[in-house]
């Protein structure tokens, strides 16, 4: 699958991967990714304003438990090794 199709499907709900990421070795500069998610309806404190909403993204999630904003690389947007997870 491409990456706009993993895309799509992670915004629909489902968790995507690429082959090469769950390879032993595998991985992006920030860890080895688990998967892509969407997150959407998060909140956070803000500077004594309150709660800010968040806009939806989609984030990976790394093997550490680290979450964070997903920012594809030329090589991902070209793959084809895109895989959903169950």
């Amino acid at each position: 699958m491409g990456y706009e199709d993993a895309i799509e499907q992670v915004k629909q709900g489902h968790k995507a991967a690429r082959e090469k990421w769950l390879e032993p070795g595998g991985g992006t500069a920030g860890g080895k990714t688990k998967a892509l998610m969407y997150i959407m309806g998060a909140t956070a404190p803000y500077r004594g304003i309150g709660q800010i909403d968040i806009q939806p993204f989609v984030a990976q999630y790394i093997v550490s438990g680290l979450v964070w904003p997903y920012q594809p690389t030329p090589k991902d947007r070209a793959a084809k090794d895109w895989k959903i997870l169950n």
